[in-house]
């Protein structure tokens, strides 16, 4: 196996829980609220829709993680 495969499948491990979760959260809280068709949306998700965007925090982790395997790679290469 290769060096990087107990990290990646780490991550896919953790952001398939986190999308799970997610998942689960919102299946109750729709069962809850059977009666309502619609609710409107918060004023702070209108404020900042970005950041309050589950699929945008993927990227950036993902974009973190890539940086820290570009970064170990440059270091062991200059020493």
């Amino acid at each position: 196996m290769d060096i990087w495969t107990w990290p990646l499948l780490f991550v896919i491990v953790i952001i398939s829980l986190i999308g799970l979760y997610g998942t689960w959260r919102v299946m109750t809280l729709e069962s809850r609220r059977q009666q309502v068709n619609d609710t409107p949306i918060a004023q702070s998700v209108k404020d900042n829709p970005i950041s309050f965007n589950p699929i945008f925090w993927v990227f950036v982790a993902a974009g973190a993680f890539v940086f820290v395997i570009i970064m170990y790679y440059v270091m062991a290469s200059s020493a």
